[in-house]
């Protein structure tokens, strides 16, 4: 989801010949707990094919290490749930070809909300009247719109974007939700990810869409970023439920004032309640909250 350099996006070269796919065999029980583990585990993608669930990670990730985190996960959440399934991990290599195939042969043009349409480069759609065109080919990176969490993103951006606004977006990914904000007619976008893959192909995509000069891409952490310069009146954050944590008492620093809005995803909705707890000590007022298929997504403003 969210994907360590200091370099803008057009300076950082980073390819991968290989991926790490891993199969966790007869998971559709635990399909919701294991894909929200993988996202943290920084998973590039999680598809569901029958009963099993199949993850990438790229191959600079440890392989022996993944696998000794989930089989400890799975054997948790066994004991915790008093289970008695047969769920087996097996790893693999996969070459760079053939994941680039599995996404395009998977990735189809999808509508989201009456006003977006999410489509790879090489379909050809027509738009409906007053619909916008995303064109996303995200590659290694996350954000195709087909996930819960970026299409509530995305209907949540439609809901709370102003004209003038000042947008960030944290942990970009495929650059879906930024160039999102520029095709609504934003045209001052910070956008930034820790992987630099991720931030080349956010910067690709803008390009695609025709929004190249009105998103300001980078490769690193938050704190790349000066507050007073990088201030924001709409942050827009999917990320995992562990890595808000982390960068919520942060994000107080980028917004404007008072009526600045935050949009975060990419959190379990059994996980709701620790979430209001930690967005009300930091004086956090939640504005709205949208679920879909588990998944939480809060709009919040500065405490009134």
């Amino acid at each position: 989801m969210a994907n360590r350099s200091k370099s803008p996006a057009g300076k950082v070269s980073a390819t991968t010949e290989f991926w790490h796919r891993i199969i966790i065999t007869e998971a559709a029980t635990l399909a919701e707990l294991l894909t929200a583990f993988l996202f943290e585990l920084d998973a590039t993608g999680v598809e569901e094919h029958n009963a099993d669930l199949i993850a990438y990670f790229p191959s600079r990730f440890s392989l022996p290490k993944l696998e000794t985190q989930l089989n400890q996960r799975l054997e948790l959440f066994k004991r915790e749930l008093n289970l008695d399934l047969p769920l087996t991990v097996f790893c693999q290599r996969v070459a760079q070809e053939n994941w680039q195939l599995n996404w395009m042969l998977h990735f189809k043009p999808i509508a989201i909300g009456e006003r977006f349409l999410v489509t790879p480069s090489w379909e050809k759609v027509t738009p409906a009247p007053n619909q916008i065109v995303l064109t996303i080919d995200p590659e290694q990176a996350f954000g195709t719109g087909h996930h819960a969490t970026t299409a509530m993103m995305l209907t949540a951006l439609l809901q709370y974007w102003r004209p003038g606004q000042r947008v960030l977006d944290v942990g970009t990914g495929s650059g879906i939700l930024a160039i999102a904000a520029a095709r609504l007619g934003s045209d001052k976008i910070i956008a930034f990810d820790l992987d630099p893959v991720a931030v080349i192909t956010a910067a690709q995509n803008a390009q695609r869409n025709d929004v190249a000069k009105q998103i300001q891409f980078y490769v690193g952490e938050l704190s790349v970023l000066s507050p007073q310069k990088c201030s924001a009146d709409l942050i827009l954050a999917n990320l995992s439920t562990g890595v808000l944590r982390s960068l919520l008492p942060r994000l107080r620093l980028y917004l404007r004032g008072l009526s600045s809005v935050v949009i975060l995803s990419g959190i379990l909705a059994e996980e709701r309640e620790k979430l209001n707890a930690w967005l009300t000590d930091l004086r956090f007022t939640i504005l709205a909250a949208k679920e879909q298929e588990e998944w939480l997504c809060l709009i919040c403003t500065t405490a009134i």
